[in-house]
């Protein structure tokens, strides 16, 4: 079962990771759109600069 799905925007399109292991890890490139769509209990570290955070709906 996976435990959450990692979705950010990309140049080419929408990418998902599947974060399914204990310390499995995503990194972000600088100024792309994300969010996590969490499927059962889990724990999470999310670093993130302030500056320039920006907000916008899900469309995936």
């Amino acid at each position: 079962m996976h435990r959450s799905t990692f979705v950010m925007e990309r140049e080419n399109g929408v990418q998902t990771v599947e974060l399914t292991e204990s310390g499995a890890l995503v990194v972000v490139p600088r100024g792309a759109w994300h969010t996590a769509k969490v499927r059962a209990p889990s724990r999470a570290l999310f670093i993130t600069a302030g500056e320039d955070t920006q907000r916008h709906p899900v469309t995936c």
